[in-house]
């Protein structure tokens, strides 16, 4: 057997203890978390963490031009990638 890794250990160890249950309507089941899936999929929103210094001059520059910072955002990433 290849070496398991930390997490694949305490899976496997999980499946020897018999701590997985069998559910019923396991169709319904899948349907409803492909729901779940295809939803965040077709959104359209990244969440972004940006350190205090950044975010303070988005807000400095979106200010100046009389933008909302996510309007200010959107026009950089998109900036950005049309030099690609």
């Amino acid at each position: 057997m290849t070496s398991l890794n930390t997490e694949e250990k305490k899976l496997l160890n999980s499946v020897e203890n018999e701590e997985w249950k069998s559910i019923d309507n396991v169709s319904e089941e899948i349907q409803r978390y492909q729901t779940y899936a295809a939803s965040q999929l077709s959104q359209n929103e990244i969440k972004v963490t940006l350190s205090d210094e950044d975010l303070a001059k988005i807000q400095t520059l979106s200010n100046q031009l009389g933008q909302s910072i996510s309007d200010l955002t959107k026009d950089i990433i998109h900036s950005y990638l049309q030099k690609m």
